[in-house]
């Protein structure tokens, strides 16, 4: 069975994530001087796009773009278009396409998405991927193009070494996979090396890895064409076909080059002079096993580090929580702000203060720096920022850009702040909801559901209003379809099923907007 059988018969996990969304293309795209397409009317091509679970949200969202698929799996790309009959989309065409052959795709595309494809594909066909890419992006575009990066990548190539005998087998897929993972549970019982550094990265990886997806064995383990690269080397392959490396979809990758990391240059610094290659070299102190890299055709570069001022054209916001529930920015005392992944950050400054209060309170709408300066100025008390408080505010911002901590835009989406009286899910996540246990937010992430949420997004259509969506819940309790449960009990009295229904309704609702799955209908998502 070819690698074309296989992912027909398996298919490949397509699920979004922000890196891989044009909007993030277009932001780090001009943050590096390019002259970047409006997403809102751009040509966009996913290579490798499987089922379109990537790509169909997008075109949900931005009805004026020009959005294609190609992939080599058929049955992938037949999900894809019943997708796109359902919801029916008008701006979005996927076909089966090989790279290796001329696919006649039209004009040149402002954004070009390949995730997956790189370091999982032999070598003749990495080159026929880089020439297409060169082939078919404008030259004003950005690519995003994913890899197994080293070093961080090597113990996941230790397990792929050690599988290497199941992958050999002659065998149906289904059983390869079911082989691969008596041998991990066979190596585990026999690690005897667990409790120093080798034996207990090891053991880590074969216990991150057991339980991992059907797919993930068949795309990377049992995929023997899977390799890495070193950034160093990847940069020489793309040099070969005329194309340039910006950055890394997600800036914590890139250490050091949107905001000034002293310790890293400074020590380096003092035995080096000038440091020319800081993130190859950040990359040895702080590995990543992959990346997601974005490359244009034209040499460009980062450049808020050296020009802090460019934030002030973004629409920014930062999940970034004030530990207190009135916290003080009226001194100098500190406040401590918390992330989601439970990172705790002390800030003294009154206007970055305000300003990380501001974002909190917007969150999850982007908003402009300008608005920013001014809701921050007001709530802060302070009549007039002094250069000084207005540069540490930029350094501020962009250092949290850096660690992942707050997000900027070139170009916003829209999403409500509050619910309305007519909540709307937008289309593909409610098109989600009936056939897995997560749907894709507007922020191009995954929120799980549960029976509760497959029940309520699908009647979130912006035509329902509050009375008509509690009445159609009722209905589903009263049904037997969902329970109400209260110490224990099943609730079934009318009163008390309304009474805890009203309060899980605006629960879930305050939820949605948190995860940017409501919709804004002054905004352009359909």
């Amino acid at each position: 069975m070819d690698y074309v059988d296989q992912y027909n018969e398996i298919f490949f996990e397509s699920r979004p994530t922000p890196e891989r969304h044009i909007l993030r293309l277009s932001t780090l795209g001009s943050l590096c001087g390019l002259g970047i397409s409006n997403v809102k009317t751009a040509r966009v091509l996913e290579i490798g796009c499987s089922t379109g679970a990537n790509l169909l949200p997008m075109a949900c969202a931005f009805p004026d773009a020009d959005f294609t698929g190609i992939d080599i799996a058929s049955a992938q790309i037949d999900r894809a278009n019943q997708d796109i009959a359902t919801l029916n989309l008008a701006n979005i065409r996927c076909m089966v396409g090989d790279v290796r052959q001329d696919e006649s795709l039209g004009e040149e595309f402002d954004y070009i998405i390949c995730h997956g494809m790189l370091t999982w594909v032999d070598q003749g066909i990495q080159r026929a991927l880089l020439a297409f890419i060169e082939r078919y992006l404008k030259s004003t575009g950005v690519c995003y193009l994913s890899f197994n990066a080293l070093p961080g990548y090597r113990t996941r190539q230790t397990l792929w070494h050690l599988v290497e005998p199941v992958r050999k087998l002659s065998i149906e897929p289904k059983d390869k996979i079911r082989k691969a993972r008596d041998l991990i549970r066979a190596l585990l019982s026999v690690l005897v090396d667990a409790h120093r550094p080798y034996g207990m990265q090891l053991k880590e990886e074969l216990e991150r890895n057991l339980n991992r997806s059907d797919a993930f064995f068949a795309h990377e383990l049992l995929n023997p064409f899977c390799s890495s690269l070193t950034l160093r080397d990847f940069k020489s392959m793309l040099q070969e076909h005329k194309l340039h490396y910006l950055c890394d979809a997600l800036p914590v990758r890139s250490a050091g080059v949107w905001s000034s990391f002293p310790e890293l240059e400074q020590q380096l610094g003092q035995v080096l002079g000038k440091i020319g290659e800081i993130e190859e070299l950040a990359d040895g102190l702080f590995p990543h096993s992959f990346r997601g890299a974005l490359i244009s055709k034209k040499p460009a570069s980062p450049q808020l580090k050296k020009k802090p001022e460019l934030i002030e054209t973004m629409q920014i916001c930062s999940p970034l929580i004030p530990i207190d529930e009135q916290p003080d920015i009226f001194s100098d005392k500190t406040v401590t702000f918390c992330s989601p992944t439970e990172q705790t950050f002390d800030e003294s400054d009154r206007l970055v203060k305000s300003a990380l209060v501001v974002l909190r309170g917007t969150w999850p709408r982007p908003i402009e720096y300008k608005e920013l300066l001014a809701s921050a100025t007001n709530l802060s008390g302070i009549t007039k920022p002094t250069p000084t408080q207005l540069s540490l505010l930029r350094i501020t911002l962009i250092h949290y850009f850096q660690g992942n901590h707050l997000e900027l835009f070139s170009e916003p989406y829209t999403s409500q702040s509050h619910p309305s009286e007519t909540p709307e899910v937008f289309a593909f996540a409610r098109l989600q909801v009936a056939r897995q246990d997560w749907v894709t937010t507007l922020r191009h992430e995954m929120m799980p559901i549960d029976q509760f949420d497959k029940e309520l997004i699908p009647i979130l259509n912006g035509k329902n209003n509050r009375e008509a969506i509690s009445k159609s819940m009722l209905a589903k309790f009263q049904s037997g379809a969902l329970q109400a449960r209260s110490d224990g009990e099943e609730v079934s009295k009318p009163g008390d099923l309304r009474a805890i229904l009203a309060e899980e309704l605006q629960s879930r609702l305050r939820r949605y907007v948190e995860q940017a799955l409501l919709i804004d209908k002054s905004g352009t998502n359909q």
